[in-house]
């Protein structure tokens, strides 16, 4: 019943939260990849936030992922550590798994959370500056809205080896 939610405390524990700079290009177009996945989740759901946002408390407030996943992450340092957004989208993932551990019916999108942990396992989070800019290691891009990260075409694959190809 929590194969999704414990195996993603597994990898975000697991995460390489110091970084490096080595997956900077990757990491910018997996959260790309993030926005568009969030555009569709926020249209679909009709959120008013976007694009960071607990997409399973809008599907269905009533299922939430076990205390002791949730616990797991809010007491991890490495993570404690991070922009305070960060661990709210670590929490939101765990909650999506939950979710989908639940055998609700969800739409047939890509899962909203997927690209934001290989982001993070691939080195670590990301800030919101005074301007709205989203840093990501020395990089910064626009959030855009989401209607300008429409888009039924993924933006980048998730895959190991092409995120790798995009760091060379």
């Amino acid at each position: 019943m929590n194969d999704h939610a414990s195996t993603l405390t597994e990898r975000l524990i697991r995460a390489d939260w110091h970084g490096g700079f080595n997956h900077t290009r990757s990491r910018v177009a997996l959260m790309k990849e993030h926005l568009r996945r969030a555009a569709l989740w926020s249209h679909h759901l009709r959120a008013k936030q976007w694009p960071f946002f607990d997409a399973a408390a809008l599907a269905n407030p009533n299922i939430r992922a076990d205390e002791e996943f949730v616990s797991t992450i809010i007491e991890n340092e490495e993570i404690i550590h991070q922009f305070p957004l960060v661990m709210d989208t670590c929490v939101w993932a765990l909650h999506f798994s939950a979710l989908r551990d639940s055998g609700e019916a969800l739409p047939v999108l890509p899962d909203m959370f997927e690209p934001l942990v290989i982001f993070y396992e691939r080195g670590g989070g990301f800030g919101i500056d005074t301007t709205g800019m989203i840093q990501i290691d020395f990089a910064a891009m626009e959030r855009g809205s989401p209607a300008s990260h429409w888009d039924d075409k993924a933006k980048t694959s998730v895959d190991a080896e092409a995120l790798d190809l995009l760091d060379r």
